[in-house]
C-alpha cells in the first residue's frame, strides 16, 4: 500500500475552516494510507522537511505560493487566489451561504436583518 503524507496549510483558529479540517481528518482516519499534519506557522519547514505528497492550502500570500510552485507538490487550494497556481480549488459559494443565513433568520420572524461588514472595503462592494 502506498503511504501518503498530506500537509494542511489552513488557519485552524478561524471557525470557517473547522468543517474543512474536520472533514479531511475524518477522511484520513478511514484512509489507512494517509498521514496528515496541520501547519500554518511552520509552513516552509513542513514542506521542506516533511516532504508531503500533497497540500491542502488556504494560499493567501506570495511566500506560500512561491514555495508551492517551487516544490511542484500536488495542491488543492481553498481560495480563488492565486490564479497562477494550477490546481484544484474548493471554495464556498458565499452568495448561497448568505442567502441561506438570511432565509434562516427570516424564517425565525425578525422584522429587520443588519449586515456587519468585516472591513470598510467590503462595505463598498
Amino acid at each position: 500500500m502506498i503511504h501518503r503524507r498530506i500537509t494542511l496549510c489552513i488557519e485552524n483558529s478561524f471557525s470557517e475552516f473547522q468543517p474543512i479540517i474536520q472533514g479531511i481528518y475524518r477522511y484520513a482516519r478511514g484512509a489507512a494510507d494517509w498521514e496528515v499534519t496541520l501547519t500554518m506557522e511552520r509552513f516552509k519547514e513542513s514542506i521542506l522537511e516533511w516532504k508531503p505528497d500533497g497540500i491542502i492550502a488556504h494560499v493567501h500570500n506570495q511566500l506560500h505560493l512561491d514555495l508551492i510552485l517551487e516544490q511542484s507538490i500536488p495542491t488543492v487550494c481553498t481560495t480563488l487566489w492565486p490564479t497562477k497556481l494550477d490546481c484544484h480549488r474548493v471554495v464556498l459559494d458565499e452568495q448561497a451561504t448568505g442567502r441561506a443565513a438570511a432565509n434562516y433568520l427570516c424564517d425565525l420572524g425578525p422584522n429587520s436583518i443588519y449586515y456587519v461588514p468585516l472591513s470598510e472595503s467590503e462595505e463598498e462592494s
